[in-house]
């Protein structure tokens, strides 16, 4: 069993390291690959975090030319990922990497194309409310959704992965583009709050996030 680990990075800190080393202790008696995108960062910490996992055993980086953006960047390293399930995972450590072999299971027990991991810890209410809100207009543009949740904790099958990566999309919102293409889809809930360094996930980010559903939305209403 081959596994790939997509991770995005925008003018990442230390974080990024503590989750690649968290990758590999879990998956230390399995065959994986790490694919981290730079986005191209701007910043001396980050130049210095990207040195050091340039150096790491079974890690490759991608360098952006142009800020593109997390779902762009995490879509230009699924189409690298070489491994039979393909996880992606947020830069700054709020996801822990020991739900992946629990997320296989499911995928491979269940026969899904895609498997989000949802946390249930709430870190903040205003960015709870906006996920809360999101994951409605999902619902209701993806009435095969029903009581599915989706997050950027993901898991997917490589023929799935393939599929989906050759959509052409513009600025894609990933979940969207995965939605469009399957009804095959699985949560495994988990309940934990694996950090206390600042969400690197901005409210910003979340309200943009609530724009492309929006207008998602509004082509299927």
């Amino acid at each position: 069993m081959f596994i790939s680990i997509i991770i995005p990075a925008y003018n990442s800190n230390y974080m990024l390291i503590r989750t690649i080393k968290r990758i590999f202790k879990i998956l230390k008696n399995k065959k994986f690959e790490i694919i981290v995108i730079n986005d191209a960062s701007n910043n001396k910490l980050s130049f210095k975090v990207f040195n050091k996992i340039q150096k790491m055993k079974n890690v490759s980086l991608i360098f952006n030319s142009k800020n593109l953006g997390q779902h762009n960047s995490t879509i230009k390293g699924l189409k690298k990922a070489r491994g039979k399930f393909i996880v992606t995972l947020d830069d700054d450590f709020r996801h822990d990497p020991k739900n992946i072999i629990p997320m296989i299971d499911l995928m491979k027990r269940k026969k899904l194309d895609i498997v989000y991991e949802i946390n249930t810890f709430r870190y903040s209410y205003i960015r709870f409310y906006i996920s809360k809100i999101n994951q409605i207009l999902l619902n209701r543009s993806f009435k095969h959704l029903k009581n599915k949740t989706t997050s950027s904790y993901r898991l997917l099958t490589n023929n799935f992965c393939k599929k989906i990566t050759l959509k052409k999309n513009y600025n894609p919102n990933l979940s969207c583009v995965a939605l469009k293409n399957t009804k095959k889809i699985g949560n495994l809930k988990v309940k934990y709050k694996f950090n206390n360094h600042k969400m690197r996930y901005t409210l910003l980010k979340l309200i943009n996030l609530h724009s492309h559903l929006t207008k998602e939305f509004l082509k299927n209403f």
